[in-house]
């Protein structure tokens, strides 16, 4: 049985499908896609499926990342899984944040932070102290000192620069390329009854009143 986990939370889109009970991923994929490219989402799905000989209704578990991230990328994504599985009983889904997926790929014992640029010069950190768990209550920051000192600090290199428009010294930042799409298919969150419009929204965080 094929497990699919999908992921747009940011300005890529990552796709992996494996095979959970042998612990084997089978491929995963990115795409960068941005506005009016993302009409090309769905047919980025299919072709990565062909390309590997799946068939859409071999996948019978769907994970979907639910950020923190974009409005428009989670949405679009709930969606197709959405329209996936509907009327569909042999298929079932579910969100896990797309920050515990960055959190269990890190190697550490540590309590990992995982921050986001969340536009307006402003960062957002989300604390991971257990895989099992959900994200703690995020935190607006702009600087690392407020932070744990036994936290390892984690962010996606494609946020970079933004990060380092607003704290200077990125040293204690460890960065990595994409967001480990298939660690969303092992991560042991057994909340298969989580709505897929569960999303966690990076505007809403920072709005002010």
């Amino acid at each position: 049985m094929y497990s699919a986990a999908l992921d747009f939370s940011g300005s890529e889109a990552a796709l992996a499908v494996g095979l959970v009970e042998e612990k084997k991923i089978v491929f995963k994929s990115y795409k960068h896609l941005q506005g009016r490219e993302a009409v090309t989402f769905l047919s980025w799905i299919f072709s990565n499926l062909e390309d590997n000989n799946i068939l859409l209704k071999d996948i019978k578990e769907w994970t979907v990342g639910s950020g923190p991230g974009s409005f428009t990328g989670m949405r679009i994504a709930s969606s197709v899984i959405l329209g996936f599985a509907f009327e569909k009983e042999h298929i079932r889904t579910r969100t896990i944040p797309s920050g515990l997926a960055i959190a269990n790929s890190i190697d550490t014992t540590s309590p990992i932070s995982v921050i986001y640029d969340a536009k307006k010069k402003e960062l957002v950190s989300y604390r991971v102290e257990n895989i099992e768990q959900n994200l703690t209550t995020q935190q607006i920051i702009s600087d690392l000192s407020v932070l744990d000192s036994n936290d390892m600090i984690v962010a996606l290199e494609s946020e970079k620069n933004a990060i380092k428009s607003i704290i200077s010294d990125t040293s204690q930042i460890q960065f990595i390329d994409h967001i480990p799409v298939e660690q969303l298919l092992f991560i042991n969150y057994e909340n298969w009854n989580s709505s897929l419009q569960e999303l966690i929204y990076i505007r809403p965080a920072v709005q002010k009143k």
